[in-house]
């Protein structure tokens, strides 16, 4: 009778799945969240040493728009000047987001993706050799 029970729930378990294509998650609304969201450049790595400052105010905002736009602004500087103004496109089947931005076309893979921090290395396609990791914005 054991025996049994365990070829039907594993019965069950396998057919689920039998004969149906699993779609890919797309990832694109998490940099945007179908609006616009701003997140922090915790980590701004170039020739494998993080540049980036250490106090949050310091720190550079990158905002995605969910129109295909994207601002970078350091912190300190809201209100003060414009940000520099971009347009971003998310391949979620390849993990790869490419920022066009002054006539600079970055190609990113994402090693590691999460709700709370994304990992951007530049490709050997890259016109910029450096990597981002960036979170969103806390809330204080």
């Amino acid at each position: 009778m054991r025996n049994h029970l365990i070829i039907l729930i594993a019965s069950l378990l396998l057919g689920c799945t039998a004969g149906f294509e699993l779609n890919s998650v797309k990832i694109d609304t998490l940099f945007h969240d179908s609006n616009s969201k701003v997140w922090i450049m915790n980590q701004h790595i170039v020739d494998s040493v993080n540049i980036a400052p250490y106090n949050w105010h310091e720190k550079n905002l990158v905002i995605f728009f969910n129109t295909g736009k994207v601002y970078f602004i350091p912190v300190k500087a809201l209100g003060e000047q414009l940000p520099l103004v971009g347009s971003f496109y998310v391949d979620s089947d390849e993990k790869r987001m490419d920022i066009y931005i002054n006539e600079q076309d970055w190609v990113l893979r994402m090693p590691y993706v999460s709700e709370d921090s994304v990992m951007l290395v530049h490709t050997e396609n890259s016109e910029i050799k450096q990597d981002f990791q960036i979170k969103p914005f806390p809330e204080y």
